[in-house]
């Protein structure tokens, strides 16, 4: 994902506009102090990729703790209809 975002960040020439590129886990955002951001977006549903429920749990919970009090906070998920139909027109032989 690192590599896309390089890429897609030189392809729409934005370099001088990102700060960072940074690898982490959602469940620890341990990098980022309490309250530090504006807004938070977490797009492409990372939380479905953790089946545990303490580790969602937890990943909401940095969400949460990463924001101004009061800031907004953007999460897309995968329901599990969407991932169904996805299965279905994916695999549909199978």
């Amino acid at each position: 994902m690192l590599k896309i975002a390089k890429r897609e960040i030189k392809r729409a020439k934005v370099q001088t506009r990102v700060k960072q590129l940074l690898e982490g886990s959602i469940d620890d955002l341990s990098m980022f102090g309490d309250q530090t951001f504006d807004a938070v977006l977490c797009l492409g549903g990372p939380l479905n990729h953790l089946l545990n429920v303490k580790q969602r749990v937890k990943a909401a919970s940095e969400l949460a703790r990463a924001a101004k009090k009061g800031a907004p906070i953007f999460v897309s998920v995968i329901s599990r209809i969407g991932l169904l139909e996805s299965i279905v027109v994916e695999f549909p032989h199978e």
